[in-house]
This record gives structure tokens, C-alpha cells and sequence, in this order.
């Protein structure tokens, strides 16, 4: 068998040292090591979360993270309108005490902006997803999911009750998610360093 390795010693910047192929047939052509379908991008004008070309992970997870996106859509302006309501009707100025009133001026300020953060969140080609990256992956939207179910617990009346725990249930989702889609990860980069 011959060898193909280059055996001269002379430096020359423009030799290869890696051997050369030679196919044994004119049509074979060399194969490529495709990467995985569910590769982390950094361009912003894709979805990190939707679209089949990010995970491998068949139909039914498709469907179920596109009802995931009306979810948090009807969830963030659900929090949005709280706040709202707060703010119009100056329910946070019914306390006698000056300090908790100063506080829970602005509550209702941070529901508005949470709230309207959820929606502009699931529209992946808007800037907000560039200063609030976080929300393009399982663990950012399931924490920050998780966040906001926690603060609204009472926002305004007993189906407040009802809207938090789908939060925090869906914020759960995303980090079993996240936790799954990592082992994904691990798997098939162990497979293609063997």
C-alpha cells in the first residue's frame, strides 16, 4: 500500500500536510459528515424555538410549541391588561402606608412591560430578541415563564389564579425541554468526536 502522507521536510507555506484524496473511482466523490438538524443558530432571523429545522424531535412536539406560542401570547396580554387595570383604576393607592403604596406604584408598570416582553417574544424577527436573547432558548423562556407565574398569582381576581399556573407549568415544559434537548446535544456530538 502506498503512502500518501507527505514526506518531505522542507517548509513551505503552501504544502498540505494532510494526505491527499484520490477517490478509486473518477465518480466518487468525498462524504460529508452532515451536522444535526437541531444545531443552535446565532442568526436572529431564525427561530430558536419553532421550526422543524431546529430539533429533530417529530410532528407532535411541532404542534405542541406552536399552541406553547398562542399560550404565552394570550398569557402575556392577559398580564398586560392586569397591569393596566391596576394602573387605570389606582387600586395602588389604597394603602395607608406610604412606602408599600411608593412600591406598588410601579408594580403595575413592570406587569405592563413583562406582559408586552411574552408577546414581542414569540415574533423572533423583532429587535426585542436581540436585547432580551434569552427568551429564544428553552432555559431563558422557562425561567422567565416560571418568573411571571409566580408574580401574578393574585393580579386581579381568581382566574389570575388559573393564568399563573399555566405559566409556571409551561415555564416546567420549557426546562424539561431544555433538559432534553441537551442530552440530544451531548448525544450526537459524543457520536461525531467517535
Amino acid at each position: 500500500m502506498e503512502d500518501n502522507y507527505n514526506t518531505n521536510t522542507s517548509s513551505q507555506p503552501n504544502e498540505n500536510p494532510y494526505p491527499k484524496f484520490e477517490p478509486e473511482n473518477q465518480n466518487e466523490q468525498p462524504q460529508l459528515e452532515q451536522p444535526p438538524q437541531y444545531a443552535q443558530t446565532d442568526d436572529l432571523n431564525q427561530p430558536l424555538i419553532m421550526g422543524e429545522d431546529q430539533h429533530d424531535s417529530g410532528e407532535y412536539i411541532d404542534q405542541f410549541l406552536l399552541y406553547t406560542k398562542y399560550i404565552n401570547i394570550g398569557a402575556g396580554t392577559y398580564v398586560a391588561i392586569g397591569g393596566l387595570y391596576f394602573l387605570f383604576t389606582l387600586k395602588i393607592w389604597n394603602s395607608s402606608n406610604f412606602l408599600m403604596s411608593f412600591y406598588t406604584m410601579f408594580l403595575p408598570l413592570f406587569y405592563v412591560f413583562f406582559g408586552v416582553l411574552l408577546i414581542l417574544s414569540e415574533y423572533y424577527k423583532l429587535e426585542v430578541n436581540i436585547y432580551f436573547r434569552f427568551l429564544r432558548s428553552y432555559l431563558g423562556r422557562g425561567i422567565y415563564n416560571i418568573f411571571l407565574g409566580t408574580q401574578c398569582v393574585n393580579l386581579w381576581a381568581r382566574s389570575s389564579d388559573f393564568f399563573s399556573w399555566i405559566l409556571f407549568t409551561l415555564g416546567l415544559i420549557y426546562l424539561f425541554l431544555h433538559i432534553i434537548r441537551s442530552k440530544i446535544d451531548s448525544d450526537v456530538k459524543s457520536k461525531l468526536l467517535d
